[in-house]
């Protein structure tokens, strides 16, 4: 074939290759809305009242470029038997179908802990306009409020969670943050129990403490709704809430918070004390990595928790002493410390579990997948005829 033939030839496939992208660009919106014509969904809160689903969709809502505000954020509330059902609600009182392309959190509020959660999130794993990526969060009282509430500089309900669970705050072991993946694959997997950061709201009063009954679990509700003036608040959500089967199951505190996040995160940077009253230092943990493993040794169950990491002292009860500051070794005597106080928060951490009756450590999941013939013998209230270990080792970063 001569080389004139060809780049004819080539021309004309260069073109039909331009007009076929060109025909699904202008015929698809590959997922994106018309910012000019609607609003756009970046969070929302499910309630249930009166067995219906209560739907709060915060709408970030573009302004034009001289009004001197960007973006700005309205709520809408949809009722149904579904998720679904709400959603169309919020389309015939919005005029568009959310399609939640741009949305990042799920708060599920207080009511829906005695439904099973897989019934609530089932339209965000069947939706094809929905990612897995987003955040899922629980709350004290009601997500409709949290979602509505007005927080300090105008920043929305959404963008504040969304910087509480931002991925700083993970690498610090300060929350159990989880997404619509995290918790479908533990949801489903054998053990049936997930865990998701719990949200604490509180106004803060005049001398700067927070309200309600010291922060605990089972408050009435956070936080104002979007026809109330802006107040400072104060957001928390180093605790989480736990779930078996579908259902929740309670609220582990800080530390036990704390200690999960010490087997499950990526943690890189994270505090933990030594020592007794004056003598209390802090410890600064680097390159922390921990687990839980489950073996079968002489016909009986044993799971071990793992952590080793690198320890500097941070802060000491004594005070700040040059000479002390120049050696830069950690005395043993620190470190072993140190690790008895881990070892204490993975302890707590088991008791609450068994309490709870909840795996959130994935016991039975590793029992199946490791011991597949010894499931159903070990299976059945594995919780409570296992033998615990652990296996602890902090070491000097000098």
């Amino acid at each position: 074939m001569k080389r004139p033939q060809i780049k004819k030839r080539l021309s004309i496939l260069y073109l039909v290759i331009f007009a076929v992208l060109a025909f699904f660009f202008f015929t698809n919106d590959f997922g994106l809305l018309d910012l000019r014509k609607t609003s756009v969904v970046i969070g929302v809160g499910l309630d249930v009242e009166e067995e219906e689903v209560v739907l709060t969709a915060q709408l970030a809502v573009p302004q034009p470029a001289e009004n001197g505000e960007n973006t700005k954020f309205n709520v809408v509330t949809g009722r149904g038997s579904t998720v679904a059902a709400a959603l169309n609600e919020v389309n015939v009182k919005t005029g568009f179908y959310p399609k939640l392309v741009f949305c990042k959190l799920i708060v599920l509020g207080e009511s829906c802990f005695s439904e099973d959660i897989k019934d609530l999130l089932d339209y965000f794993y069947r939706n094809e306009y929905t990612g897995l990526t987003l955040n899922v969060a629980a709350c004290e009282g009601k997500a409709s409020e949290l979602i509505a509430q007005q927080f300090p500089c105008g920043n929305s309900a959404t963008d504040v969670i969304d910087k509480l669970l931002s991925s700083e705050a993970q690498a610090s072991g300060n929350v159990a943050a989880a997404n619509v993946k995290d918790i479908g694959e533990k949801l489903f997997a054998k053990s049936e129990a997930c865990y998701m950061p719990y949200l604490e709201n509180g106004v803060l009063d005049e001398n700067g403490g927070q309200g309600g009954e010291g922060g605990e679990s089972g408050g009435s509700g956070g936080g104002g709704g979007a026809g109330q003036q802006c107040e400072e608040s104060e957001l928390t959500c180093n605790k989480c809430a736990v779930f078996s089967k579908g259902y929740f199951k309670g609220v582990l505190p800080v530390e036990q918070t704390f200690a999960l996040n010490l087997i499950f995160s990526d943690v890189k940077h994270a505090f933990v004390e030594s020592g007794k009253e004056e003598e209390v230092k802090i410890l600064g943990l680097r390159s922390c990595k921990g687990g839980v493993d489950l073996k079968i040794e002489n016909g009986e169950p044993q799971v071990t928790f793992k952590f080793k990491a690198t320890a500097k002292i941070q802060d000491g009860g004594e005070g700040f002493s040059p000479e002390e500051a120049k050696k830069a070794a950690v005395k043993r005597e620190v470190l072993k410390e140190g690790e008895e106080k881990i070892q204490k928060l993975f302890e707590s951490l088991f008791e609450k579990v068994q309490t709870l009756d909840c795996d959130v450590l994935g016991l039975k999941t590793q029992l199946y997948k490791n011991f597949h013939k010894k499931y159903e013998q070990y299976s059945e209230g594995l919780l409570d005829n296992v033998n615990v270990n652990f296996e602890i080792k902090l070491k000097s970063n000098a």
